[in-house]
Formats: structure tokens, sequence, C-alpha cells
């Protein structure tokens, strides 16, 4: 399984992404987690690269290494328009410091709903 997401789509699909990366049973699995806008980094060289070596092992066989590399892929942002790609071996990181300053719905009702609600109730 190859999940890309975004991390400018924390609402949306990038939960999406990480949730079937997490929940998926398979051991054949990757998770890239890219910058900028959805569809601009399946374009480039690099992220088209990326997908073409997973699909080269799946589809036609090619031992290229790719499934010998850790599972996840996440670009780091360094300021401006620059990143650095990190490579990771588990989602959640296991040193991630929760601090619980975030919460986190569990209900199925999207966040954008719990958002406009709260600010409709400060009003």
């Amino acid at each position: 399984m190859l999940t890309v997401g975004n991390w400018s789509g924390m609402a949306l699909h990038l939960r999406g992404n990480t949730e079937a990366f997490m929940r998926s049973a398979s051991k054949h699995k990757k998770l890239r987690i890219h910058a900028g806008t959805h569809v601009h980094p399946f374009y480039t060289e690099e992220g088209r690269a990326d997908q073409l070596r997973f699909f080269d092992y799946w589809l036609k066989g090619i031992d290229n290494g790719v499934m010998d590399e850790p599972p996840l892929k996440l670009a780091i942002r360094q300021g401006r328009d620059r990143i650095e790609w990190r490579h990771e071996h588990e989602w959640p990181l296991a040193r991630t410091k929760w601090t619980g300053s975030i919460s986190i719905s569990r209900s199925p009702r999207p966040a954008w709903r719990e958002f406009r609600r709260a600010r409709l109730h400060q009003s």
C-alpha cells in the first residue's frame, strides 16, 4: 500500500492517509507526506520517481530496494519553500511528545463544523 498525504490537508485528507497507514494489516506499506499543493508534488520529478519505484517493485517485480527503505518519508519544512526529507520507521513517531494542547474530536462530524459552531457561539 502506498498512501500519500499533504501537511496542508490536516482536517481533510491527511488524517485519512495516516489512519489508513496505521490500520492497514499489511507489512508492505509506505506513507509519504509532502508539503505544498495537493496535486503539484505528484508531478515533480522526485514525487514521480517515488511512485514509479513503488509500482515498478509491485507491478513489474523489479527489485529496486524501495521496500528495504523505512516506510515513512516525511517532508520537514525548513522555512520559506524549502523542505528536508526525513525517513522514519513508525507513525505516530515514537519520540512524539504529546502536549494535550490540541483537541481532536473522535466524532464523525467534520472538524470544520466544530470550529464553525464554536465561532458562532462566541459571537
